[in-house]
């Protein structure tokens, strides 16, 4: 072991050196004033950051989810209920006449693409993400598609599990990119309306009604 022995001298060096930074020979007002303030801007930050969360997940549900993108604009729906279509269907695979659909933008970039393991990586990595919301039907990558090229997207079994999927995801960032969310397909907060983002004439025709 190091053994340091220092003089008299050397103590009393120290200790000038020192204690003038040294709170505990301040008065104890300054000290409980010191710890009082240091406090409140820990107190602030949380709320500011409580109250950005809150703000972002109000502002989610008044746009349904969308980040400004074909699922709505800021201002929310239209008056009547209905939405924008969207600039693309969504792809077969996800179900979008039978489960909700959560994409999510600006997740890679064009140049991503070059790496032909890019997109399985991130498919499998945002599926153990999106598992912790529920149960996933279908999770893919559509870069044929331009309007979600660089989105992923993920049908669920429920609205429910979609909704706090969408909402955790909207805003986030993912490689120093901001994440943008579009909630499509099935959705139960739009009633009587068709699925968002799939085509009317996939949709099966309603049942025949009673004879007259």
């Amino acid at each position: 072991a190091l053994d340091f022995r220092l003089t008299a001298a050397e103590v009393a060096a120290l200790d000038a050196l020192a204690l003038p930074y040294s709170t505990l020979e301040k008065p104890r007002w300054r000290r409980q004033l010191f710890v009082v303030i240091i406090s409140v801007l820990i107190a602030a930050y949380r709320v500011e950051r409580l109250g950005a969360r809150l703000a972002r997940a109000v502002c989610f549900w008044r746009r349904g989810g969308s980040g400004g993108g074909a699922g709505g604009g800021d201002d929310g729906p239209p008056p009547d209920g209905t939405q924008e279509a969207p600039l693309a269907f969504l792809p077969e695979e996800l179900q979008g006449h039978l489960y909700p659909v959560v994409v999510c933008h600006h997740m890679y970039l064009k140049e991503h693409l070059a790496d032909p393991a890019f997109l399985p990586g991130l498919e499998a990595e945002m599926l153990v993400e999106c598992s912790k919301y529920g149960e996933v039907v279908r999770l893919m990558t559509a870069p044929d598609i331009p309007y979600y090229q660089g989105a992923v997207l993920v049908s669920f079994k429920t609205w429910e599990m979609a909704c706090a999927c969408g909402n955790t995801m909207d805003g986030r960032f993912f490689d120093f990119r901001q994440m943008e969310v579009e909630m499509m397909g099935l959705r139960e907060d739009r009633p009587g309306l068709p699925p968002l983002g799939v085509d009317p004439a996939k949709l099966a025709p309603p049942p025949p009604g009673p004879a007259p």
